[in-house]
Parts: C-alpha cells; structure tokens; sequence
C-alpha cells in the first residue's frame, strides 16, 4: 500500500508542477545573438536650413578617387587614393551634390575632395537658400 500512496503522491505533485495538458509543446528553442552596441547616427559638419524649413547636411565620406593631393584636375589613374571627403543631401527635395552641386563634383557622383570643404559649404548653402521644400513630417 505504501508503494501505491506514493505513486498517486508522484502524481499529484506531476499533475501539480508538470507541464499543462492544453499547452502546446514548445518548438526547438532558438538563442538569439547579443546585440552588439548600437552604432550611433553619424553627426552632420555643417547644417543648412532651407526656406521650407528642411535641412540640408554636410558629411563626411570615404571614398577611393584618381584625383592627386592637388585636387581637381589633377588625376593619376595608375595610383587610385582612399580619401575622407564630403557629401550633400537636402532633407525636404533629396537634392545631392550630384544633381544640384558644381561641375567637378557632380561629374564626379556628388562627392567633394578634402580640399574641397569651402566648395561644399557653398553649393550646400546655395541649395539651401532657393530650395523650398518642406521636412517630411513624421506620420503617427
């Protein structure tokens, strides 16, 4: 008798703690990689306020060109250099330094040379101050 008390004891405490009957068994159970830390959003160099109150932003960028340390238009094409340089974009109209910069960097996909920096400001702010596009708003 003390076999079978402990056997409807075992399954009390089975009916008690064990997994319920309606419960779907669970699948493989999947680890998820740690997140690694978040990359913080690049910082713009300069800011342009246009008269649609939308922004235009300067950045950096780093590219490859054949364009020597003399700049613009000096080219060697047998020694190609990674630069930092700069690159444009309106936030209200998506104007780049490539549709709506100078000649040399729009030839040259919108992107400006280190020595370039006066160039850059310039065509940014002059986008900025004839662009009339308003910021996109953020819809909720």
């Amino acid at each position: 008798m003390a076999g079978q008390e402990r056997t409807v004891a075992q399954l009390a405490l089975a009916a008690l703690f064990g997994p319920r009957k309606d419960a779907a068994e669970p699948d493989a159970v999947s680890v998820a990689a740690p997140a690694g830390p978040e990359l913080p959003a690049p910082v713009p160099l300069m800011r342009f306020l246009t008269v649609g109150h939308a922004v235009v932003e300067v950045h950096t960028h780093r590219f490859t060109t054949r364009y020597t340390c003399q700049g613009r238009p000096y080219a060697d094409p047998a020694n190609p250099r990674e630069v930092e340089g700069f690159r444009w974009k309106c936030g209200g109209c998506g104007a780049t330094g490539e549709t709506d910069g100078s000649s040399g960097p729009r030839f040259d996909y919108g992107r400006y040379l280190p020595e370039e920096r006066d160039q850059v400001r310039a065509d940014a702010n002059a986008h900025a101050t004839v662009c009339r596009a308003m910021a996109p708003t953020a819809l909720g």
